[in-house]
């Protein structure tokens, strides 16, 4: 049982001498005072990503092995490895590859056909390598099957995106997600993050300019 004396009806504002003003409320109705408003704002995610093997749980999907239908030139590719290892032999005018490569889904053979490509030349491959993956992965995100996954992209904001090899210097940073914060000075080039980061900015500016498109045509 509460044994807390009542509190008496009536108000303060009931013992001031007549004609006396709230001065509280005088003062909130000038703009002098402002309430007390709890920010409850979360602070936005920036830290990175790390992504490898198309397994992951969470960002399987920005593996290079990841299954994802998209066309493009009548050709279906089912994973972003796929357009890769084509565009590779493409390059190098390697019908023969290219048609092995068609004739699977496989992306582990999609790379080991990759690997065997005829008129290889390192120096031609280095100079377009980053272009056709940006693009692969560009297409990957806006052209599949799947309509989750330019939102899913979209959703990682300005987060560094990091593939987490321990094996590949060159598309990843030659360490796991384990152990890739604590030796970042170590890194490797990381290409493969960096094409996918462009590509994501790409979409970004697609996404902004139909908005204003749409605005002017609704006025």
């Amino acid at each position: 049982m509460n044994s807390r004396p009542h509190c008496s009806a009536r108000s303060r504002s009931d013992e001031r001498p007549s004609g006396s003003t709230n001065i509280v409320e005088s003062v909130f109705a000038q703009g002098a005072l402002h309430p007390i408003v709890s920010d409850h704002r979360v602070m936005a995610d920036t830290s990175p990503i790390f992504f490898w093997r198309e397994t992951h749980p969470r960002w399987g999907w920005l593996s290079q092995w990841y299954e994802c239908e998209f066309e493009h030139d009548g050709i279906v590719y089912v994973t972003a490895e796929m357009w890769m290892m084509i565009s590779k032999a493409k390059l190098f005018k390697d019908e023969d590859s290219v048609q092995k490569m068609l004739r699977t889904r496989s992306p582990k053979e999609h790379q080991a056909l990759g690997r065997k490509v005829a008129n290889y030349d390192a120096k031609i491959w280095n100079q377009y390598k980053e272009h056709i993956v940006e693009k692969g992965n560009y297409l990957k995100f806006t052209k599949s099957k799947d309509e989750n996954m330019k939102r899913k992209l979209l959703e990682t904001n300005d987060r560094e995106l990091v593939e987490a090899s321990p094996v590949d210097r060159i598309w990843g940073v030659g360490y796991s997600e384990k152990d890739a914060e604590s030796n970042r000075r170590d890194w490797g080039q990381n290409l493969l993050g960096r094409a996918i980061t462009r590509a994501r900015i790409t979409i970004k500016e697609d996404e902004r300019d139909l908005d204003k498109s749409m605005s002017i045509w609704i006025g």
